[in-house]
């Protein structure tokens, strides 16, 4: 898992342009590596892939769900790319700051949105526990 920028964005558009992507590799973990799918659509990036003790597949992102019609397309002539000095942009609200789980049986998925474990987003669902990198929510504590 890995993630892109939608509509032929750069790193100015990152946020909210980013998708994660499903690649495999059939020689191995050197590569090459082929893009099979989207995973998750915008706005999610930073994947982070992890085996649970049950089996299911967990994948942490940071972003949240994003209304396509609102992504940037860098397509179109004249689109500004980011210059010198420039800070990439920020979703309203600032969604970079969320950490959403998403789970599926298999890394070729479908992935499932669990919810918003961390941030701002209306409907965060999990709490951080006194204990060190540890998640309690009802489906896996």
């Amino acid at each position: 898992m890995y993630a892109e920028f939608e509509n032929n964005c750069d790193i100015s558009k990152w946020s909210p342009n980013s998708a994660i992507v499903h690649a495999v590799s059939s020689v191995g973990p050197e590569g090459p590596y082929m893009r099979t799918s989207v995973a998750v659509a915008p706005f999610a990036h930073n994947p982070k892939v992890v085996r649970h003790l049950d089996g299911t597949w967990l994948m942490y992102t940071i972003g949240v769900l994003f209304p396509t019609s609102k992504l940037a397309n860098c397509s179109a002539i004249g689109t500004a790319k980011l210059r010198a000095g420039e800070s990439p942009g920020r979703t309203p609200g600032n969604h970079e700051s969320n950490v959403t789980l998403f789970t599926a049986s298999s890394l070729d998925g479908p992935w499932t949105r669990f919810g918003v474990l961390t941030g701002k987003a209306p409907g965060t669902k999990i709490r951080r526990t006194h204990r060190r990198s540890c998640w309690q929510t009802a489906l896996f504590c």
